[in-house]
């Protein structure tokens, strides 16, 4: 073979290669369940992981991505995309961040509520188009006795994706 059908044929296993780690990184998954109700999560510790995949959703898609934490997230496709869970939380002073992506570079926003508090979360900006965590706009609260609340996470710009919820007791 001469270089010329050697260069090409580098070219084409490079595509291919591309092709298939692109893929292996967005990959779409349908579940295998689907929860009736907001599944409760309680806190203990100095903090606690919700996997998105966890929680009660609704318009959402499941996204297999090796970069994820359980090789799982879920795209927000709608103004209309809803997750939620319930925590019980001991008394305490918290902070709660969302670890997710913005796609490519486009600004993107969801707005978190536990119980009555409720804020809009954004990641960094512009987004780095990677898996990050909401630091601009961490979600500080207090709670003043043992509460159980609801978690509810809404959609601000549809295509974002979220791979997890982090609370982390500040005292």
């Amino acid at each position: 073979m001469g270089k010329g059908y050697t260069r090409r044929f580098a070219w084409l296993l490079f595509f291919i290669l591309s092709a298939k780690v692109f893929a292996a990184d967005h990959d779409l998954v349908q579940p295998e369940w689907e929860l009736l109700e907001p599944p409760v999560f309680n806190f203990t510790g100095k903090g606690i992981k919700i996997e998105i995949e966890d929680m009660q959703l609704s318009g959402f898609t499941y996204l297999e991505d090796r970069n994820a934490s359980a090789g799982v997230a879920a795209s927000l496709d709608t103004d209309e995309s809803v997750a939620e869970c319930v925590i019980t939380l001991p008394a305490g002073r918290y902070e709660c961040m969302l670890r997710e992506r913005a796609k490519k570079t486009e600004r993107s926003a969801v707005t978190v509520r536990i119980g009555e508090k409720t804020t809009v979360v954004s990641p960094s900006n512009p987004p780095l188009g990677i898996w990050e965590f909401t630091l601009r706009t961490p979600v500080i609260f207090e709670i003043a006795e043992e509460t159980t609340v609801p978690v509810v996470l809404t959609s601000q710009t549809p295509g974002m994706a979220v791979d997890y919820v982090q609370f982390v007791k500040l005292d």
